[in-house]
């Protein structure tokens, strides 16, 4: 069952949701690239896009840019280093 909170990963090499309602922006990704997962599965990119997550604390926000949904992964991850 997928989750609809955010997890910061430090393993992750991009923004990745598996909701597309998540999106201010996207567009249609034709690509032939998979996001790897850890056991070597592979899983298809529809869309990359961007949105804008508000904090629970205060009133800022930022904004993820290059996010790509991916269906059938399970976590929404922001890639941090």
């Amino acid at each position: 069952m997928p989750d609809s909170l955010w997890y910061a990963d430090s393993g992750a090499s991009h923004h990745v949701t598996n909701d597309s309602t998540n999106y201010t922006s996207k567009l249609n990704y034709n690509g032939a690239e998979q996001v790897k997962l850890g056991n070597g599965t592979g899983l298809s990119i529809t869309h990359i896009g961007s949105t804008s997550l508000s904090s629970l604390s205060n009133s800022s926000s930022f904004v993820l840019n290059k996010l790509l949904h991916v269906p059938h992964i399970t976590k929404n991850l922001i890639s941090v280093s």
